[in-house]
């Protein structure tokens, strides 16, 4: 199956989760934790790694706010994204993150979609992961439903 079939068997999902979400309720898509990179072992466990066993992956998730569907992309704030990347998502339409939409206080990249057009929003969050380079997702990703 190529790649391109397989984008848009996540853009058909995340249509169908988008349009099913309760008031009050997010989707949140995640790649899985990335191992940390391996530190150099020193002689009597002198430089052993002292931070996590693996670092955070790239997201993107959206909330149903009323008739909105507030959409999340993860931004530098999170992820290490190059400037490249940010002028990429803005291009497509989502936020800076230091100028939200009126009452947004997230530090993500924010799109503000409609309900009753989950096509729409699912368009932006596949062009958000495309961004980031994540790959297709495939079965390691996260599908978490929040309340």
């Amino acid at each position: 199956m190529s790649a391109s079939t397989r984008w848009d068997d996540v853009r058909t999902r995340l249509v169908d989760e988008l349009a099913t979400l309760d008031d009050g309720e997010s989707l949140v898509l995640s790649e899985p934790d990335r191992a940390a990179p391996p530190t150099r072992r020193r002689w009597f466990g002198l430089g052993r790694r002292s931070g996590p066993a693996a670092t955070a992956g790239r997201y993107v998730q959206a909330s149903r706010l009323g008739a909105d569907l507030l959409c999340e992309s993860v931004s530098a704030a999170y992820a290490d994204l190059t400037p490249e990347q940010t002028a990429a998502l803005q291009t497509q339409g989502w936020s800076d993150p230091e100028e939200q939409p009126r009452g947004v206080t997230s530090e993500n990249h924010v799109y503000v979609g409609r309900v009753e057009a989950p096509a729409e929003s699912a368009d932006m969050l596949v062009g958000a992961l495309r961004v980031l380079g994540t790959g297709v997702p495939d079965a390691r990703w996260r599908w978490d439903r929040v309340a």
